[in-house]
């Protein structure tokens, strides 16, 4: 399965899960772990808020926040760059580039994926000549 389905999938069921529970608050008029967690969660950034937006000015907050994004941003293209290079690197090896261009025979009485059986077919693969 794709990382993104199942990205999705968990992120679909946790929805489900705090909507059952927020029902259940509704009616029950008890509280749940998740407001209760919630509200402590808000007091204490209310609390550091507050605390830190003496301290800092405006512009000291704006020139963090800058600085903050600029180093993220410069962290993600650090990652990409890793990524691609890995996959440049692997694509220059002789056999894997046969891979990925198709050129590799498949053997005869080879396993082979469900995919190539339909794309061949019969269900069945032929050797390449």
């Amino acid at each position: 399965m794709n990382f993104e389905i199942i990205v999705f999938w968990v992120a679909l069921l946790a929805i489900a899960v705090i909507v059952q529970l927020k029902r259940r608050e509704i009616k029950t008029g008890k509280s749940s772990f998740l407001t209760v967690g919630g509200v402590k969660m808000n007091d204490k950034l209310r609390f550091w808020y507050h605390g830190t937006r003496n301290f800092f000015s405006k512009k000291t907050w704006v020139l963090i926040t800058v600085w903050f994004r600029a180093h993220l941003a410069k962290t993600v293209l650090k990652t990409e760059k890793v990524v691609v290079g890995s996959y440049s690197a692997i694509k220059k090896h002789p056999r894997v580039a046969k891979v990925l261009r198709g050129h590799v025979d498949v053997k005869t009485g080879a396993q082979a994926s469900q995919f190539l059986k339909n794309i061949s077919g019969d269900g069945t693969l032929e050797r390449k000549e």
